[in-house]
């Protein structure tokens, strides 16, 4: 239980709309193809997508979470169980049991990941605007949530996991922590699933197995480099390894807890299927599915939305336009339409209040600066997926044009702008090698199934067999090293998560979190100011590394690196930077007592709330007529 959540427990009255979303997302999965198995699998995808979108756009049209989770949730529910009712009315018979061929090997997959998940908070999740500050922010009802270090500013990022994390907390009443664990941990094993069930239409039947284990373990090629340190080892089996000088793009499950590809895997895996399907169910159902996920995708994972939406609408529009133009203008004009509508949702499309500089620039050879370096680097770091997904490609071009197509578009697509361009602000120009990896990793389980098929040469099945251990090895020893405890793993890089706090600051948090207000900034002890954004949501002023990979106006960081050097003699030099509390415990030395006494003697803070050895205060604002503004007690 969190007891910090400032969410009403009330919410578990949302759980019986929650349920009639996926059910109705099993409704319209079923008139939106006539492939039972496909309409079963993209139903959980569909269902979350629908629950998302819904209450992102009454949030952001409310300026509330709270309002977002109530109205979008109880209105995509009631939508949904109108949509469904005709279905119960007819007496559609209970679909047989999904084959242990697909869940034993996904509950074994999962496994193997859920120790990474459980034991482990790595990546973007710690920072002051990472994935916990950000689930934990919109729960205070900020939404859309702002920068956790410069909250004057909306947070331009694809916060769709952030947002279902915090509704699963919400209801669930689990730390945000550990609802990240949980969202994590299921997006995996449905990963496993949805590919299964792509593998067994794509590379046919009894062969589905192969495509996951090829596609979420794929990774870079890793011998024979120098490591980043040691143990060497360790170092290798985490993708920790350079070439060129460079980085290679680490493997697909350690992409996995970078959250938005958590969400964006399984959203991207269902909206192919779904708009590549052999037996499509009637247009109009059909397009309200794909729109849907494509909706979700573009706040969810706006690398795989720009590839995908692209390479989707293009294929379908060449396919049709000599023999159903129609068609093709249909797919076009949806195409249109979602990036209408995505591009009013905010996320990555939200507007900033200043100019803001090319952040992606025209660079060649981004990595490593030279062509033949550079290519190398593409190399090792798409491994045998790259020799095995051009096979892979070859062959669908001959027996699945529309597959071949959309994933040769996104692999030369997104190999085209990692060598060609850069981001300013951090190394995410390397998602696109990420991208490429994931496409090529699909057509690399469409070569080896094709060797597997020979089940009358065994010399042939053994070489399939090698290949997916190769294409699969890079996933397998990241995770094994998480799964292991292997001693070694640098904990810079890969952070355990943190401990519980004490009483009076989870006391002190509870009590903030139900306060605080978009744009204010909490002032604490830079020891505690990460677990006060991890855990409360609270923006903090110092800066940690993870803000400088967003574009921030060089002048308004330089000037929140000087009020960070010093404590100025003036706490209203605080609240022109937007402090509005402060917690100071006892004997602290920041600020240091002499401040603070000053400061109250000075009527510049009051007491607000003290629990235990901490105390609230609030940093008085002067209006306009220099009177002091009131402040919430």
């Amino acid at each position: 239980m969190d007891p910090t959540q400032p969410q009403s427990a009330t919410v578990v009255a949302l759980v019986p709309f929650v349920v009639a979303v996926f059910w109705g997302a099993r409704s319209v999965t079923a008139r939106a193809t006539r492939d039972d198995l496909l309409a079963r699998l993209a139903t959980p995808a569909v269902g979350v997508a629908a629950w998302l979108v819904a209450v992102h756009v009454v949030g952001l049209l409310a300026s509330s979470f709270t309002w977002g989770f109530w109205l979008g949730t109880a209105g995509a529910g009631i939508v949904a169980a109108v949509v469904a009712l005709p279905r119960l009315r007819l007496g559609v018979p209970p679909a047989p049991a999904l084959p242990s061929a697909m869940w034993v090997p996904a509950v074994v997959g999962t496994l193997l990941l859920a120790p990474a998940a459980l034991g482990w908070s790595f990546h973007d999740e710690l920072w002051h605007a990472g994935h916990q500050s950000i689930a934990s922010q919109i729960q205070n009802d900020i939404y859309p949530p702002r920068h956790g270090v410069f909250p004057a500013y909306p947070l331009r990022y694809h916060y769709g996991f952030d947002l279902l994390v915090a509704m699963v907390g919400a209801i669930t009443r689990l730390p945000v922590a550990r609802a990240i664990d949980l969202v994590t941990i299921a997006a995996w094993g449905y990963a496993w699933c949805i590919a299964w069930g792509i593998g067994e239409r794509l590379l046919g039947a009894r062969r589905g197995w192969i495509m996951p284990i090829a596609v979420l373990l794929a990774g870079p090629f890793t011998r024979f480099f120098p490591t980043l340190g040691a143990p060497e080892g360790i170092f290798r089996l985490l993708g920790l390894v350079k070439s060129g000088g460079a980085l290679l793009n680490p493997p697909l499950a350690s992409y996995f807890f970078q959250h938005p590809w958590t969400l964006g895997i399984p959203l991207s895996l269902a909206t192919l299927w779904l708009t590549l399907d052999d037996h499509p169910g009637p247009p109009a159902w059909r397009a309200v599915v794909t729109i849907t996920l494509f909706l979700a995708l573009a706040i969810s994972q706006i690398v795989l939305f720009l590839a995908l939406l692209p390479a989707v609408s293009l294929t379908q529009g060449v396919l049709h336009v000599r023999h159903r133009p129609r068609r093709s203008l249909v797919w076009i004009a949806a195409a249109a339409l979602v990036i209408a509508v995505a591009s009013r949702l905010g996320g990555f499309f939200a507007p900033l209040p200043f100019p803001v500089s090319a952040d992606i620039q025209f660079h060649p050879w981004s990595q490593t600066g030279h062509a033949a370096s550079n290519l190398l680097w593409n190399a090792f770091s798409l491994g045998w997926t790259l020799p095995l997904g051009i096979t892979g490609l070859a062959l669908l071009f001959r027996h699945q044009i529309a597959w071949g197509l959309v994933l040769a578009s996104m692999s030369v697509g997104s190999l085209l702008v990692l060598n060609l361009l850069r981001y300013v602000h951090s190394w995410d120009i390397a998602k696109f090698a990420t991208l490429a990896l994931f496409a090529l990793a699909i057509c690399s389980s469409v070569a080896i199934a094709r060797l597997w098929a020979a089940a009358s040469r065994p010399l042939v099945r053994a070489i399939a067999l090698l290949s997916l251990l190769l294409v699969a090895s890079p996933g397998l020893g990241f995770l094994a090293c998480f799964a292991t405890s292997a001693p070694g793993i640098p904990s810079q890089i890969f952070a355990h998560q943190p401990p519980p706090l004490p009483e009076d600051d989870v006391a002190t948090l509870a009590w903030l979190r139900r306060h605080v207000r978009a744009g204010d900034l909490v002032l604490c002890a830079p020891d505690m100011a990460p677990r006060y954004a991890q855990v409360g949501g609270l923006p903090q002023l110092q800066i940690d590394s993870g803000t400088m990979g967003f574009s921030i106006p060089a002048e308004v960081r330089r000037q929140r690196e000087t009020i960070n050097r010093e404590v100025p003699a003036d706490p209203q030099a605080y609240r022109a930077e937007g402090v509005r509390w402060m917690v100071v415990r006892d004997g602290s030395q920041f600020p240091s007592p002499d401040h603070v006494a000053e400061w109250r003697r000075r009527g510049a803070i009051d007491e607000i709330r003290r629990f235990g050895s901490l105390a609230i205060y609030a940093i008085q604002a002067n209006d306009a007529a220099g009177a002091m503004a009131p402040v919430v007690r």
